[in-house]
């Protein structure tokens, strides 16, 4: 669940308007480094944090499928082409 809330955080920034919404957008990055802090504590190794926060950050999944992978397939797929 934790990794959902995260994707879903990024989602909120991305929506956001740059410069009149920083107020929010800084809000919505401490509660993402609260989430990443979580997830630390909890025994999850950096590398798969690191690589949840890329694929949180972009729209579609990038290049490893994620804790959250919304598109394991498209990942396979990125990861066999590379």
């Amino acid at each position: 669940m934790v990794a959902r809330e995260i994707r879903h955080l990024y989602w909120f920034i991305r929506t956001l308007r740059r410069g009149l919404q920083d107020a929010p957008r800084r809000r919505y990055y401490r509660k993402i480094a609260g989430q990443k802090k979580r997830l630390l504590d909890a025994g999850v190794s950096k590398r798969e944090v690191l690589d949840l926060l890329a694929c949180c950050r972009s729209a579609r999944c990038r290049f490893r499928a994620c804790l959250d992978c919304s598109q394991p397939l498209f990942c396979v797929i990125l990861l066999l082409t590379h």
